[in-house]
C-alpha cells in the first residue's frame, strides 16, 4: 500500500507582511490511511516575490490517527511571500516498514 497517496497536507490561508514574512501560518495534515501515524515530517519551503527559496523548515505531525486530522501552527518568520511544502518522511510501527522516506513527492503550491 502506497501510505503517501493517502495523506494530505494542506496551508491555511496565511498572512504575508508588507515587506515580505509569513504570519499565522497552521499546516495540517489529514490521515486517510488506516494506520496509527507515530511521526509524519513535512518540509516547508519560503518563497520570495520571484520564487526562489529563502528560508527552509521541517515540521513534525505526531499521533495521527486513522481517518483523523492534525494540525501544526507554525512560528512566524520575516522571510517569504509564499510556501511551498510535501511530505517527507512517514513514520508508523503499524506499517510493515517501520518508516518511509517519501521519494519525488512533490511540492504543492499555496
Amino acid at each position: 500500500e502506497n501510505i503517501a497517496s493517502k495523506l494530505q497536507l494542506r496551508a491555511n490561508e496565511y498572512n504575508v507582511a508588507a515587506f515580505g514574512g509569513i504570519r499565522n501560518l497552521k499546516m495540517t495534515l489529514q490521515n486517510d490511511s488506516r494506520y496509527l501515524l507515530d511521526k509524519v515530517s513535512a518540509e516547508l519551503r519560503y518563497l520570495n516575490p520571484e520564487g526562489t527559496v529563502v528560508k527552509t523548515e521541517v515540521i513534525d505531525f505526531n499521533f495521527v490517527r486513522p481517518g483523523e486530522e492534525a494540525t501544526v501552527a507554525v512560528k512566524k518568520t520575516s522571510r517569504g511571500v509564499k510556501v511551498d511544502y510535501k511530505i517527507t518522511r512517514i513514520e508508523s510501527k503499524e506499517l510493515a516498514a517501520n518508516s518511509v522516506a517519501v521519494e519525488n513527492n512533490t511540492y504543492s503550491k499555496n
